[in-house]
């Protein structure tokens, strides 16, 4: 029987339920969690528990899952869009600064005081939306301050077993085709020898 993503799910929050009770240390914790992301049947997630107890969460309880540091950390940066932040920064100053220079071209005549607040409007106008996208699209600052929320590493978690998956589907597609393509090129060998032999067969005949 095939796992389902449910299956994982269980398996993962299971080697946390270890990690927890100090059965596993941090790095075994993540290289299971790896495995259990690329298994495929249940024989593969004995592997994973031969050594420790598969400890399963009783019905109607409340669910508490477990994510590794690796799988932490693979959600944190997978929520920073570096490029899709500068590219807003870029429109946004020039949004801002090409009205701005033609207010302080209007405004070249007025007092030194006048052109003082204009640029520091022209300066406020980009720097609190530049502040938030610093924070919030690209993520700038301590890790502590962007760590991923549970329904985020969800996501990545369950983002990385449908990877998987969709990878272990392209490897069995190109295994099959290179079977079919080898079994193709048996079979046209041995009707070449099977021809081969029935030609010298046949002029055998003609030579008696």
């Amino acid at each position: 029987m095939r796992l389902s993503d449910a299956d994982r799910d269980q398996a993962m929050n299971a080697l946390g339920h270890a990690l927890a009770e100090g059965r596993l240390q941090i790095d075994e914790f993540d290289d299971r969690c790896a495995a259990v992301a690329q298994a495929q049947y249940q024989r593969d997630l004995d592997q994973v528990f031969v050594d420790i107890p598969f400890t399963q969460q009783a019905t109607g309880g409340a669910v508490e899952k477990y994510y590794s540091e690796s799988q932490v950390q693979r959600a944190r940066e997978a929520a920073k869009k570096p490029r899709l932040g500068t590219s807003i920064l870029t429109s946004l100053a020039g949004m801002i600064a090409f009205p701005g220079f033609v207010a302080l071209a209007f405004e070249a005549g007025s007092t030194g005081t006048a052109m003082l607040f204009g640029g520091l409007a022209m300066l406020s106008a980009f720097v609190v939306p530049a502040i938030w996208i610093a924070l919030y699209v690209m993520q700038i600052g301590p890790d502590s301050w962007h760590r991923p929320s549970p329904a985020q590493l969800e996501r990545q978690r369950r983002k990385e077993i449908r990877a998987a998956e969709a990878g272990r589907r392209a490897e069995q597609k190109e295994l099959t085709r290179q079977q079919w393509a080898e079994r193709r090129a048996q079979a046209a060998e041995l009707s070449g020898d099977a021809m081969n032999m029935a030609r010298e067969q046949l002029n055998k005949w003609k030579n008696r």
